[in-house]
């Protein structure tokens, strides 16, 4: 967790799992001080049935969602 002077938040979770049934789950949440959130959520599995999930929110301080 890293909190930066500007009031930016920034959290990292990281997840692994090996060598059998290999998972791993990045997320990471960022909070700027214009009130943008953004969010970023991968989930990767291996070898056996490879299955790789990437998610990414963003929220602008217009209220403008990508």
């Amino acid at each position: 967790l890293v909190q930066c002077p500007s009031g930016t938040v920034e959290s990292n979770t990281r997840l692994v799992q090996c060598p059998s049934g290999t998972v791993e789950s990045n997320t990471r949440l960022v909070q700027c001080p214009s009130g943008t959130v953004e969010s970023n959520t991968r989930l990767v599995q291996c070898p056996s049935g490879t299955a790789e999930s990437n998610t990414r929110l963003v929220q602008c301080p217009s209220g403008t969602v990508e």
